[in-house]
């Protein structure tokens, strides 16, 4: 979700009808392409109430890259100048399915992982433990995975395993 904000143009000419919201995919690394497609669609926001400032949600895929074009559009249906921005949504994987831990032995760990929605190319996954580990070898996790896991500093955590998605 892409939060969109603008503020009210400066001068309209005449009172505003809507802004017209166009959204072009650029590229994306999404390896299954959903179908729905961005390409090209166009948003009519209609002007319900003067504001300051307007906002819209735009649900758009992740792993992807966008420009998103906005013009104001008056009730006479003269438009302004066009506006743009460029956009670079998140990757994000989701599971099809709930992941789960089947069953733990001294040091063995099972897991089910379910299959990869919104995969991207050359996309890894990180298994991370937390607590102690039993073994005296094992992978410390980089302190850039460890901020985006949500690891805190004092809190004990090491990799267990690092793959690709697409196995």
């Amino acid at each position: 979700m892409v939060g969109l904000k603008w503020l009210h143009p400066w001068k309209t000419g005449a009172p505003l009808e809507y802004f017209r919201i166009r959204i072009e995919e650029i590229s994306s690394n999404l390896r299954r392409r959903p179908s729905r497609s961005f390409m090209g669609e166009i948003f009519e926001y209609p002007v319900t109430q003067y504001m300051r400032n307007y906002s819209k949600q735009l649900y758009l895929f992740p792993s992807t890259q966008y420009i998103i074009y906005i013009q104001a559009v008056t009730i006479e249906n003269k438009s302004s100048n066009t506006k743009f921005v460029e956009v670079h949504t998140p990757s994000t994987a989701v599971f099809d399915g709930v992941l789960d831990m089947i069953d733990k032995f001294d040091s063995t760990i099972l897991l089910n992982i379910p299959f990869v929605i919104n995969d991207t190319q050359d996309s890894m996954m990180y298994v991370i433990i937390k607590g102690h580990n039993p073994c005296e070898q094992y992978l410390k996790i980089p302190e850039k995975l460890r901020t985006r896991a949500g690891i805190k500093i004092n809190e004990i955590a090491w990799l267990a395993a690092e793959v690709s998605v697409c196995i």
